[in-house]
């Protein structure tokens, strides 16, 4: 089994580091690591086109290849799966991001949307995330990752889907299970500050509360306040398809 890991909070990342011990345990495992260098949060699925993307160092701990680098979260699988990994990886693991993945935040998440590249690239995928702003339980939500990767062959999810993984940051035995979940809607509460820095230039500073989540059933915000392990499913294709039928339904003619 050949897994390659990425994450977006960088390669000294706690979340990353607990993620890749608890899959080093599993029996004849190969892990090759391709993280960035440098924090990368919420830049969703953006790739690097118009410079060059460099490994800064890498280095060998047992059955794991670390590789340092530039770029995003995608660069990183990237440059995984077509450059660094000696062979096939069989699955991609993306986490555990500081932080969750819920509701409208997929569409941000650089967790998420390196998990993404395994549907273009035909390799089951696992975005893994811990709720909460500065959670502290990585351990537990690489145990459940690793859980839910066992159960993957019950889960027979479709090659254009991967599973998004949301973790409780609570007291293990506080845990109640796995429930499967769509995505909430999130309630946001942010916005932006007009600054002056010391030499009298005009900048700009995005700030913004954790985001909540409408407490509707079924949804992934209700799950994980519920005290669950939340597991979605996603795919990239992004239509909107009770609109379509519905535009389709009245031929509209311009």
């Amino acid at each position: 089994m050949h897994i390659l890991i990425t994450n977006d909070d960088g390669i000294e990342a706690p979340g990353l580091k607990a993620l890749t011990a608890e899959f080093a345990t599993l029996p004849q495992v190969k892990i090759t690591v391709v993280a960035p260098h440098l924090q990368r949060s919420a830049c969703s699925h953006s790739l690097t086109f118009h410079e060059p993307l460099r490994i800064y160092r890498d280095w060998q701990d047992g059955c794991i290849h670390w590789f340092s680098s530039s770029g995003t979260p995608t660069d990183c699988l990237m440059l995984g799966f077509y450059q660094l990994c000696e062979t096939r990886p069989d699955f991609i693991l993306s986490g555990v991001n500081c932080g969750a993945n819920m509701g409208y935040d997929v569409s941000y998440s650089a967790t998420v949307s390196a998990a993404l590249e395994g549907i273009p690239t035909g390799i089951p995928a696992m975005a893994v995330s811990l709720v909460g702003r500065s959670p502290k339980r990585y351990g537990l939500a690489a145990s459940w990752a690793r859980r839910i990767f066992e159960k993957w062959s019950d889960l027979e999810l479709p090659a254009s889907s991967i599973a998004s993984v949301n973790v409780p940051d609570i007291e293990p035995e506080a845990v109640k299970g796995v429930l499967f979940t769509g995505q909430g809607r999130s309630i946001y509460r942010q916005g932006v500050k007009k600054l002056v820095d010391p030499w009298g230039g005009t900048y700009y500073w995005i700030y913004g509360a954790i985001p909540e989540g409408e407490m509707i059933e079924g949804t992934d915000f209700k799950a994980v306040a519920d005290g669950y392990v939340s597991v979605t499913p996603l795919d990239m294709n992004l239509t909107d398809q009770n609109t379509l039928q519905k535009w389709l339904s009245k031929s509209i003619a311009f």
